[in-house]
This record gives C-alpha cells, structure tokens and sequence, in this order.
C-alpha cells in the first residue's frame, strides 16, 4: 500500500526535474508524518524511514525542515523517483531512489499467498531447493569440474542418523570419505558463549554430542544441511581448536579452499549473534513487490512497479553477516550461497542474484558492486562487471582492476581483530595469484605495483565511522593497505606514464602461508624526490601539498593515510603517475616521511594527487632533494627504502 503522500506522487502533471533546477516538490511536511506512514506500511515511507534509522538520525522527530521533511522528484534519464529529505553529519542530503518499471516487464514477481510468516517455513525451504537444485543441474559456472579438487577440511561435524538409539546425533569427524560432498556456515559470533572445541573438549566432541546443546545458529544450519540431503557441516568454532594457535595458523590458511570446495555456504545473514539464528518472523507486505497504477493527466498510465535502487544493499550488503571482514572470502568463494536474512531469503551464485521478492532474479536495478558481487571471482565470470562500465580494459589488467574492488569491499567491512587483516583475505590472494602467476606483495601485486601503490583512505574513516589508523603493532609495510584501518579506494590500474622503476621488493612472511600474516617488508623505488612539506588551504580549509616552497593550491589534492594531527612534518614527495584528463596533466604521488632507520628510509604519509597546468608546472621545475649518499644514483633521480 501507498500513503497519500505517496500517491499524490503519480497524480496531475508528470514533471520532471530539471537539470539545472534540482528542487523537490514537497511530500510529508514533518519526520512524525513520514514515521506514521512507515508505521501504516506505507512501502515507500517505510524505506524512507528505514533509511534515516540506519543512518543514525536520532533527531528526526525534532528537526525543523524549512519546507517540508522530504521532497520527490522525478528524473527522465535515470527513470527513477527521488527523495531529497535533511542533511547529513556531512551536509549532504539523504537521498532514496526508485527506479519505475512497467509491471508487465516484471514476469517474475512473488504473490501475497506465496509468502509465510517465517523464513524457515516449508515455502521457504521449497524455494531454496528451487534454487539450489537449479544451480547444480543448470549453471556450468557454479559446478566445479569433477575431479578438480578431492581436498576436504581437517575437520568437520558428521550429521548423524536421528532415528538411531544413541542421544548423540553430531560428532566432530576428520575421517570422510573424499567424494562426501559437505556444507558451510557463515555466522557472526556476537557475544553469546557456547560450544566451542578445544583440547578439552575434542575426545569428547569426537564421541559425540547433541544439537540441542548448539546455539540456535548452529541448530537451524543442521537443519538445513539435513533437508538437503548433506551429512557433513564445516562450523569454524566445531571445526579449528580455539585454544591453539598453532591450529588456527593452520586452519587460517586454508580457509579459502573450505568454502571454495563446499557444496553450498548457509548464511545466517541477519542474525548479529549465534543465538539469534537463521529463521526469522518477517512482516510479509513488505515482501511483496510494490505496484501502483499511475493516474496522471499528461502522458499515457501504467502499472508500475516501484523498485528501490538500494534494495540489494539493503537486504545484503548491509546486514549484519555481510559487514564482517572474514566474509568477504566466504561469500565469494563459496559456489554458491544460501542467505537467510532478516525479511527473506537471498540467493546468490555466479549466474544468480535472487530473493523471496524477486525469486527468479533480480530486476534491472542499477548495477553495482552490490547486486554483482560474485562477479568479482576472477576465475568465473569477472568479465560481469565490465558491461556495466563506459571504460574498456586491457584484458590482462582485468584481474587487478577486480582485485582493486575486493580490496575496496574488503576494507569497507568491520575486522575484529587487526592482526587478520592479511589472513582474513588469503584465500582470495590465493586464487588471484593462481590464475595471475604474479608475487604477491603484502596485498598488493608486483607486475602494477607503482599504481597499485597510490591506494588512498577515503576521509581518512574506517567502515565503523572512526577515525582511519595504523595498529600499535606491526602489521605490515606503510605502503600496503593492510598498513592501515580504514575505508580504501584502491586507485586505477595502469601502465602508461609510471615515473619510477621498482628495483627490488621484499616481504618475509610470518608463516609458511605466503599470502598470510607478514612480519617484515620494504620496496626499493627510483624516482625524482622533491622536498615538500604540507599547509591547510584556507580557501577550502583541507591540507595542501608545498614543494620547494611553492603551494600547489587547489590544484593539488592530499589523501593523508590517517587523520594529520595538526601540520604533520612530511620530507618529501614521489610523483608515480602522471596523464591527461579532460586536456588537463595530472600528476598522482606518495607523500613521504623520513625514518629515522637512516638515510634514504622513509615511511608513507598519503598520497597526493596534482591537477592543472599550474600544479604540474610547479612539480616540473622543482629542484629534488639534494642527497650526497649513496643513494643518489644522479642529477635527475633518487633511489629509495619504503617501509
């Protein structure tokens, strides 16, 4: 149902917004309207809303808009209502989306009488098996070639037979057959305490125990693997000694491979805690598809379908499971994924995007990482995200650019423990370099090293809203990303106008797992090292780069890795890349620190980037460091340590 806001919307004249007059027309006047709406059910309000909740706007009720609280626009090119409600922390507006699609494009939408008040309910179950008896039968991208692997967890929980005489219907098992297909489980740990296995506890596991004594999680993950027919179930706290840390070394290391064998990953995607489980009660109008009948006066009606732009990032992306950074793997890796959300269940595989709404594929909604995310498995389909993009690629480049977007994804996740920052993503770097035949280099990649070097931290912010920094301990070199906690744009891939020659790299792995957690890097660079030093632009009030005492102004854009405190003390500065945009030079560097380690040493601060004839001119006349050491190799280049 709509409100009659709302409705009023696909009322009178359609008009659409102009592009040089961006203004709303009024919609509920005050945040309590918008709420009593969303309390209605009212389908649109109730996304509006649930936007704000999200977001934090704890003031909502209390602000006085000067107009009205959100306004609706219509635009013609994006065939997308907009609503344009109070500003952010950040002074700009929220903004929710719905793209309009004519309701008889929509041949696959769900009905009111198919949807059940719980998710694991037994429409639910014959939708999963819908889904997952299709893959296996139907999509060649999804099914590992027979024989490819015989590989198998340490580990694992064996399903036992419920109707035998024993109480026990689990144990702990490291003898399978190799052929026995198993399953996995995604979780959030939460706070709650429950079984785990440790030294003490492993004869005892091995012997046998029952599921009532599971947290609810695990409970309804055996439930699922027993509907489908599977007898073994790979749960990380069942399956790795939680008080040996020489078996979660080992453990860790292969962790890629457990899920990349599985049949099949569970997801408890909605739960935020092992108690909370994988079924949910759900308000069904707010899974069923939203069509209304337009009755507007000047131009031809229709039954839309109202389809939220963000619906996947919504009900995926951003639920609890998926803002975990161990995740990433699991999701991608995994052949296919079984999702139980908070509202309904999710599907997702390398040749479908499905939900209880939309139970055979998604509708064209906009595409972007969120409803293409298995499209970054490079050994499938990473081709899927190229047609989205104006941008032709070098084919060989391809698997950096993807690499660049799981790094962007990855670090955009909530890591509880910092030490795994490199191990919580290794099974990915491990598929990459199977197929790349590249070093790896402490989450960065030899063969595009000089661009993949110039990764910046977005508003120096982590995924949780804090402030972006590095570890008290050591973690990895200053120029990897893994250096830092924080959001990160991991830059273009390119090879055209690089400014500097790698001479050598060294990473020492802390491990034997090459791709795991390190314990010492550095890169040696040659390059022209101009002296700089950093000022904050009063025009824009943001830090500005000066070499040789010339200001770059405007021009130049500084990304500091973590947040400055006060006017940092930087050296000097490394130009990488430079190019043309727009017939304008661009010129992309590291800002860096001296180290204290000796001459030639230095740490990274950021990187900056210089735009405009005047910025590169200032950087083309500059003089470099004058250095005496042995490190100057002559009159036009520096050779330098990075650590």
């Amino acid at each position: 149902m709509l409100c009659r806001a709302c409705k009023t919307m696909f009322q009178g004249d359609l008009t659409f917004a102009d592009e040089h007059s961006y203004i709303p027309v009024a919609h509920h006047l005050t945040a309590k309207d918008l709420c009593a709406a969303a309390e209605q059910k009212c389908r649109i309000c109730t996304r509006v809303w649930r936007t704000f909740s999200k977001n934090g706007q704890v003031d909502m009720l209390t602000f006085q808009p000067e107009s009205s609280f959100t306004g609706y626009l219509f635009n013609d090119n994006l065939k997308a209502l907009e609503r344009e409600p109070l500003k952010t922390e950040r002074g700009y507006p929220q903004v929710c989306a719905f793209v309009l699609e004519p309701a008889d494009d929509i041949t696959s939408l769900v009905r009111h009488n198919e949807i059940a008040l719980n998710t694991g309910s037994d429409d639910c179950w014959r939708l999963a098996q819908t889904w997952f008896t299709g893959c296996i039968a139907q999509h060649q991208k999804c099914n590992r070639p027979v024989g490819k692997s015989l590989f198998h967890p340490t580990r694992l929980v064996e399903l036992l037979p419920t109707n035998s005489s024993s109480r026990f219907d689990l144990r702990i098992t490291y003898q399978v057959p190799p052929d026995c297909p198993y399953m996995t489980l995604s979780h959030t740990w939460g706070t709650a305490r429950f079984m785990k296995l440790t030294k003490s506890t492993y004869q005892s596991l091995q012997d046998g125990f029952e599921s009532k004594d599971l947290p609810k999680t695990f409970r309804d993950a055996v439930e699922v693997a027993r509907r489908f027919g599977v007898d073994y179930l790979w749960i990380d706290s069942l399956c790795i000694l939680q008080d040996s840390a020489d078996d979660w070394i080992h453990e860790a290391a292969q962790m890629g491979d457990v899920y990349y064998n599985s049949l099949c990953n569970i997801a408890a995607t909605g739960a935020s805690d092992s108690g909370q489980g994988c079924f949910f009660d759900r308000d069904r109008s707010l899974i069923i598809p939203c069509i209304v009948k337009s009755e507007w006066d000047n131009t031809p009606n229709h039954e839309y379908h109202v389809i939220e732009c963000l619906f996947w990032q919504e009900q995926m992306s951003s639920a609890p499971l998926n803002r975990r950074a161990w995740v990433v793997q699991e999701r991608l890796l995994s052949p296919r994924v079984l999702h139980y959300g908070k509202d309904q269940l999710l599907w997702e595989c390398h040749e479908l995007d499905a939900c209880e709404t939309y139970p055979q594929g998604l509708p064209s909604i906009p595409a972007n990482a969120h409803t293409l995310f298995k499209g970054l498995d490079p050994e499938v389909d990473g081709r899927r995200l190229r047609k989205f993009s104006n941008n032709e690629t070098d084919p060989d480049l391809e698997p950096y650019h993807l690499w660049t977007k799981v790094v962007q994804a990855y670090t955009s996740s909530d890591l509880s423990k910092p030490g795994d920052k490199l191990i919580a993503i290794s099974g990915i770097a491990k598929r990459f370099q199977s197929m790349l035949n590249d070093t790896y280099l402490a989450g960065l990649w030899l063969r595009v090293l000089p661009t993949q070097l110039l990764w910046h931290v977005d508003d120096c912010r982590q995924a949780n809203g804090l402030s972006a920094r590095r570890p008290a301990s050591y973690r990895a070199p200053s120029w990897s990303w893994a250096s830092v906690d924080g959001e990160v744009s991991a830059g273009e891939i390119n090879r055209d106008g690089i400014l500097i020659t790698v001479i050598k790299t060294y990473v020492k792995p802390l491990t034997n797992d090459e791709t795991g957690q390190i314990e010492d890097g550095y890169i040696i660079l040659e390059g022209k090292l101009f002296p700089a030093g950093l000022y904050r632009c009063a025009t824009v009030d943001e830090l500005r780069l000066r070499i040789n005492a010339k200001e770059l102004g405007i021009g130049c854009l500084v990304y500091p890795d973590t947040e400055p405190d006060g006017i940092a003390a930087i050296s000097c500065c490394l130009p990488i890349r430079e190019y043309t945009y727009n017939q304008k030079p661009w010129v992309w560097g590291l800002i860096l620190v001296a180290d204290k380690t000796g001459r030639g040493f230095y740490r990274r601060f950021g990187v900056f980037a210089a735009h405009g004839q005047e910025a590169y001119e200032v950087l083309k006349d500059s003089n470099i460091v004058e250095d005496t050491s042995e490190l100057y190799v002559d009159c036009n280049s520096h050779k330098l340590f990075v650590i």
